[in-house]
């Protein structure tokens, strides 16, 4: 089930992250295709493409994976390389996956560059199980006109 709508507190919780970090929301809302009459109230709600739009916008201004939402700016693939380090000290030695991620996800991160507690832990990765049922499901997903999954995403920057 894809949710089709967001409240607009979260939208204005981004707008206050982005204006803590010196950017203007009104900009913002322009930068991001949101008319700022559709957040006036706080029982009103706008679609969730438009609210993953402002997201990225937001982490593309501000360099921040994390949209300006903590402390400290956050840079990209940091949550990827979490997930990575999460998998190697939980003492997982096997994972198995039927299609690569084509962006690379932690498996992009050089080895030689961690520290040693993440360095000299080894996973044994066995890939293409399943392969090509896998790549069929994925291009039933991504060939149906209605999912917009990657639409307006990094990926296709």
């Amino acid at each position: 089930m894809e949710i089709s709508t967001v409240p607009t507190h979260y939208v204005n919780t981004l707008l206050r992250a982005a204006q803590q970090h010196g950017l203007n929301p009104e900009q913002v809302l322009h930068g991001a295709h949101i008319d700022s009459a559709l957040i006036a109230g706080d029982r009103t709600r706008v679609s969730s493409a438009s609210f993953r739009q402002l997201a990225k916008y937001l982490m593309v201004e501000l360099q921040d994976e994390n949209a300006g939402l903590l402390a400290h700016r956050t840079k990209r693939g940091s949550f990827a390389m979490m997930c990575y380090a999460a998998i190697l000290l939980s003492g997982i030695g096997t994972i198995v996956y039927a299609y690569e991620d084509v962006m690379g996800g932690g498996t992009n991160c050089e080895k030689s560059m961690l520290a040693p507690l993440y360095r000299e832990r080894t996973v044994e990765i066995i890939p293409h199980i399943k392969r090509d049922e896998s790549l069929a499901l994925f291009k039933t997903f991504f060939g149906n006109n209605r999912n917009n999954y990657w639409e307006n995403s990094l990926r296709n920057e």
